[in-house]
């Protein structure tokens, strides 16, 4: 009997640390037009919700023979085309940070230029930090704010 008070005491320890906020988190940001950026709510990604293909990876630019895009919806969730296979997958919080998840795809074969981008765009979403939008541009940063994709609106508002 003692023991199951012991457990049931540690057990509840736990669950109320799991429920401390943590203060010092990064907080990933939207951006619209040319203000400066605004924090983005925890799982609202309303902001950022919108049909969009690649322009750049790290820096660089994307040249692909089949465009690479992305589906965002509001509540995080992405899908697209990899440039060969389809993939999806969710951005989530963890701890105050943003990461993606599992991400999902088909597993096609295709010309290897085609293959290579695809598996480093695939690489680069878990190290998605932050995420900022300006002006139908979405760039996807890691930790230490680097761009690691960059994306423009596939259907740009006019």
């Amino acid at each position: 009997m003692r023991f199951n008070f012991s457990v049931a005491v540690c057990a509840f320890a736990v669950l109320l640390a799991g429920c401390a906020e943590k203060a010092d988190a990064p907080t990933p940001v939207a951006e619209t037009g040319t203000s400066s950026p605004t924090p983005v709510a925890q799982e609202d990604f309303s902001t950022l919700a919108g049909a969009w293909v690649l322009s750049g990876l790290e820096g660089g630019s994307a040249d692909a023979e089949s465009p690479i895009t992305m589906a965002l919806t509001e509540t995080g969730e992405f899908s697209g085309s990899a440039g060969c296979n389809r993939y999806f997958g969710k951005f989530v919080w963890t701890e105050g940070k943003l990461g993606s998840g599992l991400i999902g795809s088909t597993m096609m074969a295709c010309e290897e230029p085609t293959m290579a981008l695809e598996q480093l765009y695939l690489g680069l979403l878990p190290r998605v930090a932050h995420i900022i939008k300006t002006d139908g541009r979405l760039q996807l940063l890691g930790e230490q704010d680097q761009v690691l994709v960059e994306m423009l609106a596939e259907n740009p508002a006019r």
